[in-house]
């Protein structure tokens, strides 16, 4: 199906043409011009925009005839197919129409054009309009089905609209027929389809007979499932190249039916998998073996085979169980996918006696259905064990402390099993304990032995009588042996009592004596001694040998009584016998009389200080050489004092500083006196104690250079640098400037100085050094070091012009180089910072008439006559210090006659100038006015304090306005005169 014209669905109802019987009306009366076998193909304007069935035509028509309206499909090109066909005679000469019913009902889309055909001239009227028909004289017609190329052989008229109209309206969907239309239809399929197999029938139709053969079924894409289309309306379901037992159920295949005009019916295909099961193949089956089985032991392979899935065997019942044989006597190892081996298990029994068969049932499953089967194993009967040479007899002697042989067993098994023998139940606990059955490894042998370790006593027990049993692990056979005792004689000691001298002067390890002894039955012989006094540096070993187990050299014991008793293995006791030992040589020891006291050492005590005198008394010396030596704990103590091996005297190593971390605080010394064969020792506990050490500056002494400044002012803010070796101690600092030390101020915890006040060098008063001893305390112990402190001039002050306006009054005559009058400053600052130089600001005069001397004379540079008579003229003059720092005042300079002003330059008062007396007299009415004033207010004021107050402050005010300025005092440390200046000046202007 082509979906390229799927234009949507036609609503009931579309008009395809001219659409109103207005429009009809139009064509009225319209001669038509058409011969007869003549076709047309309406292509424009009047063209199929959406997809539908032909429910009828109307034509406009003139003349009566029989009218066959034709519907084509576009090949391609201008190459159309005839679909169909409908014929009304037409016999009113008005209007020709026809209503389609059934099978009538003709499928149009986009792709269609419809035309008309008549063997009658001039039926179907037309007007004048823009279009696309196409005509072509055809007679007989076309065939449904034909194809025909309406291009080049076809006229075209392109003026013309045809009185024609066709009603299309919706088409009716598909329906499937092997499937629930828009539901699900269940399917079961088993899992041995192999692919391309078919496994269900897809059919559909469509009520309208056009989409009969244009109908397309789809299915969604599945992995195990393939659609093949055996028609447009019938198809079938196969199975894939995937195996079917691998798809997961249920498996869901969506499937979709498509007419021509794109109407959709859906319906749901559900497939299960049915699975098939396993099958046993060579079961029931037997198998005799002997009831002795208890190992794996293989009974028969199983040939199991399923369709797809992997397969599990298991053993699902033993019948019948007993307590020895049950599920898990038997087991299934798979081999192959196909191959599974039932086994006895390694833990299996079996007893013939209580069940002479059993049936093993086996379940062999793929994980959803299974297949079962029996297999039967039957017993054979065993046979038990034989002892050919029990009873039978021995006789021991009762001695006998170790492992012996007695007997060897003789036993055969007629079913040739293994077999293993041991004591049966009628042995007594103590012959459990005194005898033992011992099996060969790697051989069948075994053999009847004494006990590890065992004592046998004839008084309580001279026989004994042994139940040995052997088995099979099946059954069991029973005989006995018996064991006779005989007594045991005690030892001697052949070679005491005797008497032997020691010497002091014998090695730990010395054989002082051998005690020799015999036993009748030549049984191993031991010895014990007991000493008096108790305390004795004896042993005695079991071959009798007495050593020395300790040094006698500094014994003062003069000699032992020994007993020694003998014994033999099985503990029978010979007679005690005596031995005495002398102790010769003997040695007095030396002794301590002074130490094991306490002393106490202070730090900074030098090397060689004498800490103890260890005083050793020997009764031996001089015969005896005495020497001395020192160990302490900690082992640090003996970095801080030694003894002296000769004289006993104990003195400091080191130079004892308490702070040096390898010094130990307090230590234990133990001492010890020797005269070469005996020593004394004694400890001595020492304490180190902290003594005060003074701090220290790592310099010799600070430089400071600072300019001068206000108080408060830090001259160094970094601390100074010292040691101490007191860690914790508390430091202060001190300033000592002798007559100037006022002038600073040190924080006595970080040791920074500052200027206790301002610190002004240009007042001469304060020097620019001065020379300090700073000191450091730890509150008891002191440091002093020198400190020079250098204050330099800082260009604080700034020129002052006094007074602060300058005025002249010079003739205008006045020679080049005259001078007209002083206008310096002055600068407190008395270093080259109070140098001063000057510069006049002349740029705005007509003329460079002025100029200044290095001291601030003003004086006549060029002719004032470019000034003019009676003209003033003001300009700045600039004091600049030798900082850089400037000030500036201004200068005014009237130029007066040569006839009125004598030629002498002086400055212009207040009352010089006419107006100047004028405005005085105004000021002098003011004054009295405002003091009128005045006067009436404090008249017509209230007497309170606040009012006065009031009234008080107003005048201050008053009075603060008229207040003369005040000029800075020059030296701050001093409190000069002040000055005050009041200046009238007097400006002339013409």
């Amino acid at each position: 199906m082509n979906k390229s014209y799927h234009v949507g669905i036609c609503p009931a109802g579309t008009i395809v043409g001219l659409e109103t019987v207005a429009e009809f009306n139009t064509y009225d009366d319209i001669a038509p011009t058409s011969p007869a076998d003549t076709g047309f193909l309406h292509l424009d304007p009047y063209t199929f925009t959406c997809c539908g069935v032909v429910e009828g035509f109307e034509f406009e028509t003139k003349n009566p005839g029989a009218l066959e309206v034709q519907f084509w499909r576009l090949v391609s090109g201008t190459n159309y197919e005839l679909m169909g066909t409908a014929t009304e005679p037409c016999t009113n000469e008005d209007k020709c129409a026809k209503t389609f019913t059934g099978n009538e009902k003709i499928t149009v889309n986009g792709s269609y054009a419809w035309g008309w055909w008549s063997a009658d001239p001039n039926i179907v009227e037309h007007g004048t309009g823009s279009g696309d028909v196409r005509r072509v004289n055809q007679p007989g017609g076309w065939s449904v089905n034909g194809q025909y190329d309406w291009g080049t052989s076809a006229t075209v008229l392109t003026n013309r609209i045809y009185g024609t109209r066709i009603t299309v309206g919706p088409n009716t969907k598909p329906s499937f027929t092997t499937l629930t239309n828009g539901g699900t239809t269940l399917h079961s399929v088993t899992e041995d389809k192999g692919a391309g197999v078919s496994v269900f029938g897809i059919s559909a139709m469509d009520p309208d007979v056009s989409d009969g053969d244009s109908l397309e079924i789809i299915m969604d894409p599945n992995t195990y499932f393939t659609y093949n289309a055996l028609s447009a309306s019938h198809g079938e379901v196969k199975v894939g190249n995937t195996p079917l037992g691998l798809a997961p159920e249920p498996q869901i295949l969506q499937f979709f039916a498509y007419d021509q005009c794109h109407n959709k019916q859906n319906a749901t295909l559900n497939i299960t998998i049915a699975n098939l099961p396993p099958v046993i193949h060579n079961l029931p089956s037997v198998a005799t073996i002997p009831e002795v089985t208890n190992s794996k032991t293989f009974l028969i392979t199983l040939n199991v085979t399923d369709y797809s899935d992997d397969i599990a065997c298991i053993i699902q019942s033993v019948t019948p169980s007993n307590a020895f044989t049950s599920i898990t006597s038997f087991v299934i190892d798979k081999i192959s996918a196909t191959e599974f081996n039932l086994s006895t298990s390694t833990s299996a029994q079996f007893r013939h006696s209580i069940a002479t068969s059993h049936v093993v049932t086996v379940n062999c499953s793929d994980g959803t259905d299974y297949d079962a089967g029996v297999f039967t194993v039957y017993l054979t009967p065993n046979n038990p064990p034989e002892i050919n040479n029990l009873p039978g007899s021995i006789t021991i002697s009762e001695t006998v402390k170790s492992e012996v042989f007695l007997f060897w067993l003789n036993v055969t098994e007629p079913d040739s099993q293994a077999y293993t023998c041991y004591f049966g139940p009628g042995n007594s606990v103590t012959a459990l304990s005194k005898f033992t059955v011992r099996h060969y490894a790697n051989t069948s042998a075994f053999a009847i032995y004494t006990g590890t370790d065992v004592t046998f006593d004839t008084s309580t027990d001279p026989s004994f009588t042994l139940d040995i049993e052997c088995s099979d692990g099946i059954n069991d056979t029973n005989r006995n042996f018996y064991v006779y005792l005989v007594s045991n004689l005690p030892p001697n000691i052949t070679n005491l009592p005797a008497t032997r001298n020691l010497s002091t002067t014998a090695p730990i390890g010395f054989t002082v004596f051998t005690v020799t002894g015999t036993d009748p039955e030549n049984d191993q012989l031991s010895y014990t001694m007991t000493c008096d006094p108790a305390a004795c540096p004896l042993e005695i070993f079991q071959t009798g040998e007495m050593v020395l187990n300790a040094s006698i050299s500094d014994t003062t014991v003069v000699g032992y009584n020994i007993n020694v008793t003998v014994f033999d293995s099985y503990r029978n006791q010979g007679a005690v016998r005596s031995l005495t030992i002398i102790i010769t040589d003997i040695n007095s020891m030396p002794t301590i009389d002074n130490l094991n006291n306490a002393v106490v050492l202070h730090e900074n005590e030098g090397i060689g200080a004498l800490v103890e005198s260890t005083i050793c008394t020997d009764k031996n010396v001089p015969a005896d050489a005495i020497t001395y030596f020192m160990s302490c704990v900690p082992a640090t103590g003996s970095t801080v004092i030694g003894i002296n091996s000769t004289d006993g005297k104990i003195k400091t190593v080191t130079n004892v500083n308490y702070e040096d971390a390898g010094t130990p605080k307090s230590f234990i010394c133990t001492v010890t006196c020797s005269d070469g064969q005996a020593s004394a020792t004694a400890t001595l506990s020492v304490t180190v104690v902290d003594s005060n050490e003074p701090p220290s500056f790592t310099q010799n002494a600070y430089n400071i250079d600072v300019f001068e400044g206000p108080g408060g002012k830090q001259l160094i803010n970094s601390s100074y640098t010292f040691t101490d070796d007191d860690v914790g101690d508390t430091h202060t600092y001190r300033l000592d400037c002798g007559a100037d030390t006022g002038y600073f101020t040190i924080n006595a915890t970080t040791g920074i100085i500052s200027f206790s006040t301002m610190y002004d060098v240009d007042t001469g008063v304060r020097p620019f050094s001065v020379s300090c001893q700073l000191t450091i305390s730890d509150g008891h112990l002191n440091d002093t070091v020198p400190v020079d402190i250098t204050i330099r001039d800082a260009n604080d002050n700034l020129p002052i012009f006094t007074p602060a306006i300058y005025s002249f009054r010079t003739w205008v005559g006045r020679s080049v180089g005259a001078p007209i009058g002083d206008i310096s400053a002055t600068d407190n600052d008395i270093t080259a910072f109070g140098d001063l130089y000057y510069t006049l600001d002349t740029s705005l005069l007509p003329c460079d008439c002025f100029g200044v001397s290095s001291t601030g004379q003003l004086y006549v540079k060029e002719s004032l006559y470019a000034i003019g008579v009676g003209n003033s003229v003001t300009f700045n003059v600039t004091a600049t210090d030798g900082g850089g720092e400037k000030s500036s005042a201004p200068v005014t300079i009237v130029i007066s006659e040569e006839t009125t002003v004598p030629p002498v330059d002086e400055y212009w008062h207040f009352f010089d100038d006419p107006r100047s007396i004028a405005w005085f007299v105004v000021a002098i009415v003011l004054f009295v006015i405002a003091g009128g004033v005045i006067v009436y207010l404090v008249a017509t004021a209230p007497s309170t304090p606040a009012a006065l107050t009031k009234l008080h402050c107003q005048c201050c005010k008053l009075r603060r306005v008229f207040r003369p300025n005040r000029s800075k005092p020059s030296n701050p440390d001093t409190a000069p005169e002040r000055s005050w200046r009041s200046m009238i000046l007097f400006t002339h202007s013409v």
